[in-house]
């Protein structure tokens, strides 16, 4: 469980550098020992500066991120978009460059873990509308906060985020073979409606737009991201730890 903790000045400057960096502690002194070493780079007055706990717009409580890949995005949005600096190797804090691939912000991306994955095939299978699946989709996504990826990565985002649901309900097809009461009246309906999932629906580009229109349509950012895989950015490497 990660907070993003903002080091600012108590008196707004913009004169004055500014810093932003995830960490696990809650108490204040060990926060404070995190911008030492951005205190000695830039010859600051720390009884200038103050910590403040990074807070969504709707909720009193500093923000807990528990996925790695969300706090890293978080500090990329928020370091470009306020000029704070982050921490990179050597304890060297230095701002982020202007995103690379036109303008757009790189987003990392990592398949989703197989007991989300369970609960999302599951949740299209017992459903009896065809086009449930987009619902639970685009659902998933903005609960899970993820970001709108553009045109040119939104295939390469889908398959690789959803790539194991082929995997996963063929697993638990298995499962409804295998426990089955009567074997003997032939295999059962459930069987097959796993089995003929749209497991490959990324490679229609008409189903994506879909899902990403239902996602917009439940309140999600609608800032454009680039979707790439990790080693393909090296962008923020140092803001995971």
């Amino acid at each position: 469980m990660k907070y993003l903790c903002i080091y600012t000045p108590i008196i707004p400057d913009d004169t004055m550098p500014s810093a932003i960096h995830p960490t696990s502690e809650n108490r204040a002194w060990r926060q404070r020992q995190i911008f030492e070493m951005f205190c000695t780079q830039f010859d600051l007055d720390k009884k200038q500066y103050q910590i403040e706990m990074y807070k969504s717009p709707k909720k009193a409580q500093p923000k807990k991120y528990s996925v790695k890949e969300r706090w890293c995005s978080a500090i990329r949005k928020l370091a470009i978009k306020h000029n704070y600096h982050v921490k990179g190797r050597y304890n060297i804090w230095s701002l982020y460059e202007e995103p690379a691939f036109g303008g757009y912000e790189t987003y990392e991306l990592y398949p989703i873990a197989f007991p989300s994955l369970v609960k999302i095939v599951n949740s299209i299978v017992l459903s009896e509308r065809k086009d449930h699946m987009y619902d639970v989709i685009a659902s998933f996504l903005h609960d899970n906060e993820f970001p709108m990826p553009n045109m040119e990565s939104r295939k390469l985002y889908m398959k690789t985020l959803f790539g194991g649901m082929h995997g996963v309900a063929h697993r638990i097809a298995k499962q409804v073979l295998d426990n089955s009461a009567n074997k003997r009246s032939g295999v059962p309906e459930m069987f097959w409606r796993y089995l003929n999932m749209k497991f490959h629906f990324w490679n229609s580009l008409g189903i994506i737009n879909i899902i990403l229109a239902k996602m917009k349509d439940l309140g999600g950012s609608t800032q454009l991201v680039q979707a790439v895989l990790p080693i393909q950015s090296n962008i923020g490497s140092s803001v995971s730890s």
